[in-house]
């Protein structure tokens, strides 16, 4: 072999080995990068799911808290309804008390009106005269 095919030989080998560490370098640079980015990516996975399980958190949360006041306001509901339902019997309880009542009276003034009439058809002496008798009057 001959010194200018040795040395062509030796200069091709050298940038052979030259472009294989360029590679090896370039080839490390895109696994490095690859692998931030799949930690980036598994990062931002885990950011997304403890948002997803805190948002979650205040929906249950929410809902339960929607539900104790609705819980709370048909109770109230139903407290009001039963006062007044209470409110009505006991104004129904009181009217016909009163209506035993006027009706009572009434009986009583008929009572007393048919006494005082008998009375009056019978000239019947009282302390203030004689039933009957016209001319007190």
């Amino acid at each position: 072999m001959t010194t200018v095919k040795m040395r062509e030989r030796l200069r091709k080998q050298e940038f052979e080995a030259e472009m294989a560490e360029i590679f090896r370098g370039a080839e490390a640079e895109i696994n490095k990068v690859a692998r931030e980015k799949e930690a980036a990516e598994r990062q931002e996975e885990q950011k997304e799911a403890r948002w997803e399980a805190e948002m979650n958190q205040i929906y249950v949360a929410t809902e339960k808290e929607i539900q104790k006041i609705e819980r709370a306001a048909v109770a109230e509901r139903r407290a009001v309804q039963q006062a007044i339902e209470k409110a009505r019997k006991a104004a129904e309880v009181q009217c016909r008390k009163r209506e035993r009542e006027q009706a009572k009276q009434e009986k009583d003034a008929a009572t007393t009106v048919r006494k005082v009439a008998r009375l009056a058809s019978q000239n019947v002496e009282t302390p203030t005269g004689v039933l009957g008798d016209i001319s007190n009057t």
